[in-house]
């Protein structure tokens, strides 16, 4: 734990922080509730936002949001989210991306929150979630041109080695290109490296 940080927690990690706080690994650091550090409560120094469980990732862009009010983090253009999850959390539909557990790593780079998303250890036989098209019995859409945008700002790292299926049109072989965590893509039969 970062020496001297103050921990805000949500009222559901009570249990966890009681339990941290009379073990031996306690740092001493303030324990602040989220509710106090929203409301401006006199926090200074590095701080840690302690979530919840898995089904509340899209609280992340709030805590992102409320640590850049509080002058905690640079601007979304100097500000890089490095997420580690089994999922890439960039679930995007070309008619529009609604914010939840499964979408706000993408819905934050829409938003300008962070300039890239680095996505590490993610399950390597999963299909990607950035589905650029969105398939309804015989109708395909085309991605987006602003989904085509991001495509060069996110970074897939995998758990292991592993293929990864982008389903896009050829127009966008240049964002893959500049995308350094893309180690080779097949485009058209043909293999890029």
């Amino acid at each position: 734990m970062v020496e001297g940080a103050a921990l805000v927690y949500y009222p559901q990690m009570q249990r966890a922080l009681d339990y941290y706080a009379s073990s031996r690994h306690y740092g001493h650091q303030k324990l602040v509730r989220i509710d106090e550090f929203e409301s401006g409560d006199e926090v200074s120094g590095a701080t840690v936002i302690l979530g919840r469980s898995a089904h509340y990732h899209h609280c992340d862009l709030h805590h992102i949001e409320l640590l850049r009010e509080q002058g905690r983090l640079p601007e979304g253009h100097r500000t890089t989210l490095v997420l580690y999850d089994w999922h890439e959390d960039l679930d995007h539909d070309p008619r529009g991306t609604g914010l939840g557990s499964g979408t706000w790593g993408y819905v934050g780079l829409q938003r300008g929150l962070y300039a890239n998303a680095h996505v590490m250890g993610v399950n390597p036989r999963g299909y990607n979630e950035l589905n650029a098209f969105v398939c309804e019995e015989d109708e395909i859409r085309t991605p987006t041109e602003e989904t085509l945008r991001l495509l060069d700002r996110m970074y897939v790292f995998a758990a292991v080695p592993g293929w990864y299926t982008f389903r896009l049109i050829p127009e966008c072989e240049h964002y893959l290109a500049a995308n350094h965590s893309v180690d080779r893509y097949l485009l058209g039969g043909s293999i890029a490296a």
